[in-house]
């Protein structure tokens, strides 16, 4: 009995918006997700929902042999709003056929909107002048438990001070801009400068700072004292292996080098924005207000 149900469990899979699939790895090859990332992510407590919605949103995507910087970059390239992609997977569409099924004019009414004292069609509509996508909006939306209004005025705002065209369509903020590069993770910012994730959280949480790029100042400006033999730069642990004792190495000249050399030259100030610092302070100011819009029945 107990193997009938083992069986039947195996043969249940998974199902994501109304499509079945045996394993995580049929999803991930579906949508042209890392399966590894994935597991890792359902195996930290998300839901399969979740996980494939946010790596649609910010995750790179591979589709017939090309990489594509998330939905939004990949529904652009054939012509398409990352938005209505996005609503096509969650109606079931496999990736294929919502990219390339063409949009159909349905003469149906939709719900107006009044934002910011002008009237908009729809969500949708809106979402496509401001530069941000349904997702985000709905991710917001859910994550910080808002009406579309009052998370749309958040993402707007912190959009514009980031400085962000809204002309640009955006499917999630980044976490900062450094040197004109805008980077989506704290992970894309660690593999830029040779560091590790861990590293840059664990410095910023010890120390106290709010941002990411004032962390990084202060983590380039970090030093530790080592010892000079021969012009070479050595650690305690290293002159140790050399045959020196633990009295004898500190009879060695010592010199202060960086802590953290791979960030040595870098500008984290000239045309740098720390984009989840000044989201943070928006939403405050914003949640503060209690802004939003008025729906159009």
């Amino acid at each position: 009995m107990e193997w009938a149900k083992k069986v039947q469990a195996k043969k249940a899979g998974y199902i994501l918006w109304g499509r079945q699939y045996e394993t995580l790895n049929d999803i991930a090859k579906a949508f042209g997700l890392n399966t590894g990332s994935m597991r890792a992510r359902i195996a930290a407590g998300k839901t399969l929902v979740m996980t494939v919605s946010e790596m649609l949103e910010k995750d790179t995507i591979l589709f017939r042999g090309r990489e594509y910087a998330g939905i939004s970059s990949l529904a652009s390239a054939y012509g398409h709003d990352g938005a209505l992609i996005s609503d096509r997977l969650t109606y079931g569409m496999t990736l294929e056929r919502a990219l390339s099924q063409p949009i159909r004019q349905m003469d149906r009414p939709e719900f107006a909107i009044e934002y910011d004292g002008k009237m908009y069609a729809s969500k949708r509509q809106l979402s496509r002048e401001i530069g941000i996508s349904t997702g985000c909006i709905h991710e917001m939306m859910v994550n910080n438990n808002l009406d579309f209004g009052t998370a749309v005025d958040i993402l707007l705002e912190s959009k514009d001070r980031i400085g962000i065209s809204r002309e640009e369509m955006i499917s999630g903020l980044p976490v900062c801009i450094i040197g004109g590069r805008a980077y989506r993770t704290v992970q894309e910012v660690a593999c830029a400068f040779q560091l590790s994730a861990n590293a840059i959280a664990s410095y910023k949480n010890r120390n106290g700072y709010t941002g990411m790029l004032e962390t990084l100042c202060a983590m380039q400006e970090e030093t530790k004292e080592c010892y000079v033999v021969d012009g070479e730069v050595k650690t305690c642990n290293e002159l140790l292996r050399m045959g020196y004792t633990s009295s004898s190495y500190r009879q060695v000249p010592k010199k202060s080098v960086p802590r953290y050399p791979q960030l040595a030259g870098k500008d984290f100030v000239n045309n740098c924005v720390d984009a989840m610092k000044i989201y943070r302070e928006v939403k405050e100011e914003v949640m503060g207000q209690g802004q939003g819009m008025q729906p159009m029945m």
